[in-house]
């Protein structure tokens, strides 16, 4: 056999040893998939759930309730379903918060979402109500913050803006691009 006869043998060789190897690509995407599905599925998961936070000082901070709470560990959040707030600060103002879902993150930011309402229940603020769909909240230093539609509601007005920042604390609230205001007079 010469040269050419060689290479055409080792070249049918190594195709074959190619070809019959066990090659099963299904097992590689079925190893890959279970990593991230655990991701997704939640390290524990509660129903009706309700929280209280206390300071040092044994004050009431805050309190949640939500009709579902899913907690994902590796990813550092918790999802409620249905959250409800009640947030305390320390001048005895309490505002309600209501949404549709709620994450909660490691850091304490809270993203809510869809059919927010925070609501001052003292009737003397000016601001008494906001509505949104998309809202960012700080639980430590009471900071919010969205660049969704807003409307801010008082007494005599309501206020539309496409984004806000503000504490809740504080009481400031600044908005991003006013839309429009609208004054309620009231008659004697």
């Amino acid at each position: 056999m010469n040269r050419v006869g060689y290479a055409i043998l080792i070249l049918f060789c190594a195709v074959a040893v190619v070809y019959f190897l066990p090659f099963n690509p299904s097992n590689e995407s079925t190893e890959a998939r279970p990593e991230s599905m655990g991701l997704l599925t939640p390290t524990y998961r509660a129903e009706g759930i309700k929280s209280r936070l206390y300071g040092t000082d044994g004050v009431l901070i805050h309190q949640v309730s939500a009709s579902e709470m899913n907690h994902f560990t590796e990813l550092g959040f918790m999802v409620f379903t249905q959250p409800e707030y009640d947030i305390f600060v320390a001048d005895g103002t309490e505002y309600a918060i209501n949404a549709d879902s709620a994450t909660l993150y490691e850091d304490n930011r809270v993203v809510l979402e869809d059919n927010i309402i925070i609501q001052s229940l003292n009737i003397d603020d000016f601001i008494r109500q906001i509505n949104a769909q998309y809202l960012q909240m700080d639980m430590v230093s009471k900071d919010i913050n969205s660049d969704a539609l807003i409307e801010l509601t008082g007494a005599e007005f309501s206020m539309l803006s496409n984004g806000l920042t503000g504490n809740l604390a504080r009481k400031q609230f600044a908005l991003i691009d006013h839309v429009k205001t609208e004054f309620i007079v009231n008659q004697p």
